[in-house]
């Protein structure tokens, strides 16, 4: 699987001196890093995250392929920018690690060799870190993903997935696959949502009564979200139909989702993956998948 780099404020100049791109590729040969702008002027976090989704979107070519995305992605951004970044809607296709502010710092203006040396030391630590927790969560949305709550549809939570997701952040890192049965459950209890389990599956009820039930397994796991950017679809609901936090799951996964105990879903008002809100009536139940595109 391939390992997909992006650092806030690394500009396209830098890439190509071919030094940085080097030294992380070292560490493993699966990452390609990305450029977080392509302009020698300021540009903030938010056009940096927009740049760097754009250049994902053309190379994994998700926005009209049937396939499943073969790479993970993470982006290392300053505290204080991270801040800014938790005020509005936090993308949940990029898997966010903080770095310190003045190492960020270094990569504005014209750092020495020496200082540009410093970062990609402190950028590869926090690799290695990143990639405890990539590991972890790869293995349970291949191989648990009808049980896992990190998969969810914002749209049957009663608070906000990527807040939840990040407040037990160091956590899932220090304690990995070790702890995942426990995060799972407080995470469950985070989004306001029931989960009840058995041998092969969790059912979640969310804080509106709706039953979410994982899709079964094989040829049951039909339909692909037809997600088209010239039909209202941004870069947003393209890479969210197959990335959760950084992490690929398998593109048809989906929730069949019934009003309380089973009922057809009548009139129901939800958000798709866009935002748009809309009444739904399931017949007989509502496919939803994890960035809430609603089939």
């Amino acid at each position: 699987m391939r390992l997909f780099l992006a650092v806030e404020s690394l500009s396209s100049s830098w890439l190509k001196s071919g030094e940085v791109a080097q030294r992380l590729r070292s560490m493993d040969s699966s990452i390609h890093v990305i450029a977080a702008h392509h302009k020698t002027e300021y540009v903030d976090v938010l056009g940096q995250l927009d740049s760097v989704s754009n250049e994902l979107l053309a190379l994994l070519d998700v926005s009209h392929s049937e396939r499943d995305c073969n790479a993970s992605v993470i982006f290392f951004v300053s505290e204080t920018s991270w801040g800014r970044i938790r005020k509005g809607a936090i993308p949940m296709h990029f898997l966010f690690v903080t770095i310190p502010d003045d190492v960020v710092a270094l990569l504005w203006g014209k750092p020495s060799r020496r200082k540009m040396s410093s970062l990609i030391a402190e950028v590869e630590k926090y690799v290695s870190l990143a990639k405890k927790l990539v590991q972890c969560l790869a293995v349970e949305f291949s191989s648990q993903d009808r049980k896992t709550p990190f998969l969810l549809p914002e749209s049957l939570s009663s608070s906000d997935l990527a807040r939840a997701f990040y407040g037990r952040f160091d956590e899932l890192v220090e304690h990995g696959h070790h702890e995942i049965k426990r995060a799972r459950s407080e995470f469950v209890r985070d989004l306001g949502v029931v989960a009840a389990s058995s041998s092969s599956r969790t059912l979640f009820r969310s804080p509106g009564g709706l039953e979410a039930r994982p899709c079964e397994r094989g040829g049951a796991r039909h339909g692909v979200p037809k997600l088209d950017p010239t039909k209202g679809h941004f870069v947003n609901c393209c890479l969210g139909s197959v990335l959760r936090f950084g992490i690929p799951f398998d593109f048809r996964f989906h929730y069949d989702v019934l009003a309380r105990g089973g009922a057809n879903v009548q009139n129901q008002e939800l958000p798709d993956c866009h935002g748009m809100r809309c009444e739904r009536t399931g017949s007989p139940h509502l496919n939803i998948y994890p960035n809430s595109y609603i089939r």
